[in-house]
């Protein structure tokens, strides 16, 4: 593992710094608090050593895991912190609060953005507020999700995919008009081998990841690897985990 601002790498638990306790707990009644968002996202989660063993086994991605997928990037974006504190600001900026909630229920009937409005109008803390507004941001990534094509991309046999901290990136495609504008692109390393890519079909782009079959794995050359690689590299918050054991490495010392 390779820390920010740290040239010399180092063995941790990634449990040391990725649990925070209760962090997304709704608070109902004194005394009493409500915990199912947490409990669905590690439902969820239960899924995915299946997925691994069911790339592997049938080298593809099935409409099964297709669905899984659809579940597991929201629920790992919506746990994810510098994600909360953005929608942390949407939700309290007066600028973009009405059109945030606009975008976030628009595949929802007017009842619940009725509810939403009006909850957040009450005395609710603000971390609760975004808490209960999470709800609402994971359910519109849902449905964004829904209509997305998910490809499987391979590292050569003498690469690898590290992951960080921060898993899911998150391309916006430089348009910062929409939360999620139709645009964006979503890569996650699932474990050393593949890395999944999605994106919505409906809509152009030039990178050619795009043209690749819908669900298949493709392996990918050094270049597009690297392009890949650089994304997540740059979408840390602080640590880069390496999914090989390199021992005690003084990057410094490689740089010489």
């Amino acid at each position: 593992m390779l820390e920010l601002g740290n040239p010399i790498t180092k063995h941790m638990s990634i449990k040391s710094f990725t649990r925070e306790t209760n962090l997304f707990d709704l608070e109902l009644f004194e005394g009493e608090t409500l915990r199912t968002f947490e409990d669905n996202c590690s439902k969820i989660e239960t899924h995915y050593p299946k997925l691994i063993s069911s790339i592997q086994q049938e080298a593809h991605l099935n409409d099964k895991y297709v669905e899984f997928l659809i579940h597991f990037l929201p629920s790992l974006l919506c746990r994810n912190i510098p994600f909360r504190h953005w929608v942390e600001q949407l939700t309290t900026l007066k600028e973009t609060r009405l059109k945030f909630f606009n975008e976030i229920t628009m595949f929802m009937d007017d009842e619940v953005e009725k509810k939403l409005l009006t909850t957040l109008k009450s005395n609710l803390d603000i971390k609760y507020q975004v808490n209960f507004v999470m709800f609402y941001v994971m359910q519109f990534l849902f449905k964004v999700l829904s209509g997305c094509t998910f490809v499987l991309l391979q590292a050569d046999e003498d690469r690898a995919w590290f992951t960080t901290d921060n898993p899911v990136v998150f391309d916006r495609q430089n348009n910062y008009e929409w939360t999620i504008p139709p645009e964006s692109e979503f890569y996650l390393p699932l474990n050393p081998e593949f890395c999944v890519f999605a994106y919505n079909p409906k809509v152009d782009s030039h990178n050619k990841l795009r043209r690749l079959t819908h669900q298949s794995i493709t392996k990918l050359d050094a270049k597009t690897h690297k392009m890949v690689a650089d994304k997540i590299a740059y979408n840390q918050i602080k640590y880069l985990i390496s999914p090989l054991d390199l021992g005690k490495i003084d990057l410094r010392e490689k740089a010489t």
